[in-house]
């Protein structure tokens, strides 16, 4: 029997990201601050994921984040895919940040993140022992 997936990065990620968002950011830097810790832990979340699906024996299991979340979904890792979509598609929008509307748009997307990865993190934990 292989041993389970470590998912301490994701733990980490998580309370990092947590821990940025406890008071509100003072100035732009924070703000992106926030923004990129909310990208290294959503990048975490997925990858999370592909790994507990490949320790429950998946055959075939997707490399791609969207997919990946339908697994989740089917597999009650996670009980909603909508927030993690728009999650997605903030994530998407951070690699074009050009201006402050847009980084203001995705840090306003992203504030219900860290409770749907926390909870994901339990399910993982929790399926993946």
């Amino acid at each position: 029997m292989q041993a389970p997936p470590d998912f301490t990065p994701l733990e980490r990620a998580l309370q990092s990201l947590k821990e940025a968002q406890v008071q509100p950011p003072r100035n732009e830097l924070e703000r992106d601050g926030v923004i990129q810790r909310f990208e290294y832990t959503f990048e975490l979340c997925w990858k999370s994921i592909r790994k507990c699906l490949f320790f429950l024996g998946r055959a075939e299991v997707s490399g791609s984040p969207r997919p990946l979340f339908r697994d989740a979904l089917e597999e009650h890792l996670i009980h909603d895919i909508e927030p993690w979509f728009a999650y997605l598609e903030a994530r998407n929008l951070t690699s074009h940040i050009y201006n402050r509307d847009q980084a203001e748009k995705v840090f306003e997307a992203i504030k219900g993140f860290a409770v749907h990865a926390e909870a994901l993190l339990t399910a993982i934990k929790h399926t993946c022992q």
